[in-house]
Order: structure tokens, then sequence, then C-alpha cells
């Protein structure tokens, strides 16, 4: 998403993105399965 003032000037935005994995833990015979996510916002400064 992003966010543009009334005049045109971009004041920002946004994002997030998501991804499934497996650790494996092959000394212990364990498999976690993770969801990591990243959530990133950029913004103008004053």
């Amino acid at each position: 998403m992003n966010y543009l003032a009334f005049d045109g000037r971009y004041l920002g935005g946004e994002w997030q993105d998501s991804t499934n994995l497996t650790v494996r833990l092959p000394v212990q015979g364990v498999a976690v399965p993770v969801i990591q996510v990243t959530h990133t916002t950029v913004a103008v400064l004053p």
C-alpha cells in the first residue's frame, strides 16, 4: 500500500510478506514448521 498527498507527493508505504519453512533437527529427530513474516514501512521525513 502506498500513500500519496493530494498534490501527488509520495508520503510512504507499507508492505508485508511471509514464507513457510520447516526447520529440521536430525539429531533430535524433530521437524519444526516456521512462518517467517516481514513487515516493511517506508515514511518520508518531515
